[in-house]
């Protein structure tokens, strides 16, 4: 695998992390105006697979209050009330041991999660970072050096945290009338973390 290709898996890591965290104004902007999906277009030509784009990432008629009121009704309700929390270990079959299993990733990796940002350590944006950080040490290692680490790691997390939450999100969000660009987000993460998986080595379960 080239380093831009590296570069390119963890740049769109990092894009959908910032898609998944509380909007701004700017990311509404991007989408009314069509340079979101211009952004991913630029990412996903240094891919090492094809990948196909939603075109509901470009929403001109989406309103900044309209996408926070959706993003809390969606994923950040408090009392268990959102159709998807974004903590993939909600999904496990224990969170507490999904949230020390990335705590274990994490240090390894010398990386702590800030005292001062409140994240919990299963916190989709925050795995998603975490992504973005292995494929850029990918991208920047030095010849020679041996990637079995990085790659191990990222298809260990993709297997076992990020894309069971992918899978339930497809389901639960259609059911819940998501508006067209979450539903475009999470379509779009899932084809991009499928052929991640298929290219680190191990074939993708998907939701049935």
């Amino acid at each position: 695998m080239t380093s831009g290709a590296a570069h390119a898996r963890s740049a769109l890591y990092g894009l959908f992390a910032e898609l998944l965290s509380f909007p701004t104004e700017g990311l509404v902007e991007s989408s009314r105006e069509g340079r979101l999906e211009e952004a991913f277009g630029g990412i996903t030509g240094g891919l090492p697979y094809g990948l196909e784009i939603d075109s509901g990432l470009t929403d001109e008629a989406l309103t900044y209050l309209d996408l926070q009121s959706e993003y809390m009704r969606l994923f950040d309700l408090p009392g268990g009330g959102p159709a998807c929390p974004l903590y993939v270990g909600v999904f496990a079959h224990s969170r507490r041991d999904a949230m020390e299993e990335l705590l274990r990733f994490y240090r390894y990796f010398g990386l702590t999660i800030a005292a001062d940002s409140h994240d919990l350590p299963d916190a989709l944006p925050t795995v998603l970072e975490f992504m973005h950080y292995l494929a850029g040490r990918e991208a920047h290692a030095e010849p020679g050096q041996a990637m079995d680490s990085f790659r191990a790691a990222q298809r260990d997390i993709l297997e076992r945290h990020i894309l069971r939450w992918v899978a339930m999100a497809t389901v639960r969000l259609p059911e819940r009338q998501a508006p067209q660009f979450y539903l475009a987000v999470v379509n779009t993460l899932h084809e991009f973390c499928a052929a991640e998986q298929s290219l680190l080595g191990r074939p993708v379960a998907r939701a049935g």
